[in-house]
C-alpha cells in the first residue's frame, strides 16, 4: 500500500510540473483562491492577525509543524496550551508549543542532537518530506540511514 501511495505522489508531483515546463499559467491547472479557501476552512493555514497567508514567505519549522498537525489525525487533539517543552529553545509559552509537543509525542518530528528544535528556522525540504511521509504511515525504519 505504501508503494502505491509513493507512486501516486510522485506522479502528482511530476504532472504538476508539466504546465510550467510548457509555459502554461498555473491558474490553468488549479484555482489558487479555492486552495486558499480550503486551507483556511480546514484550519490548516489561517494566516497572520490580518488573515494574510503570506504565501511568498518561507515556512518556519514551527509553522510547518502546525500545518502538519492540522492535516493529520491529531488535529483535534491539540491542547489549548502546553505546560512543558521537549526543547530548550521552544518554551512551553511559544505559540506552537502544543503543536510541537503533539508532533514529537506521535513521532512526526524530532529536534536536533543538541536538544534544540529551532522553531524559527526555515523548514528544509527534507524535513517537510519526512514529516509528510510519516503522516502517510511510513516510519523512520522505512527511510534507512538517509533522508527520503
Amino acid at each position: 500500500m505504501k508503494k502505491i501511495i509513493c507512486v501516486f505522489l510522485t506522479a502528482a508531483l511530476i504532472l504538476g510540473m508539466i504546465p510550467s515546463a510548457f509555459g502554461a499559467s498555473a491558474t490553468t491547472v488549479y484555482d489558487e483562491s479555492n486552495a486558499i479557501l480550503l486551507s483556511k476552512t480546514l484550519n490548516i493555514m489561517v494566516g497572520d492577525t490580518d488573515g494574510n497567508l503570506r504565501l511568498d514567505n518561507y515556512v518556519s519549522r514551527a509553522e510547518f509543524t502546525k500545518i502538519a498537525i492540522a492535516m493529520s489525525q491529531y488535529r483535534n487533539m491539540v491542547p489549548p496550551s502546553s505546560t512543558t517543552s521537549f526543547f530548550k529553545d521552544c518554551s512551553f509559552k511559544h505559540w506552537a508549543a502544543s503543536y510541537v509537543r503533539l508532533a514529537v509525542t506521535n513521532g512526526l518530528i524530532t529536534g536536533y542532537p543538541d536538544g534544540t528544535f529551532r522553531p524559527e528556522d526555515t523548514v528544509l525540504l527534507e524535513e517537510a518530506v519526512t514529516v509528510m511521509l510519516k503522516l502517510l504511515g511510513f516510519t523512520s525504519e522505512d527511510f534507512g540511514s538517509s533522508w527520503p
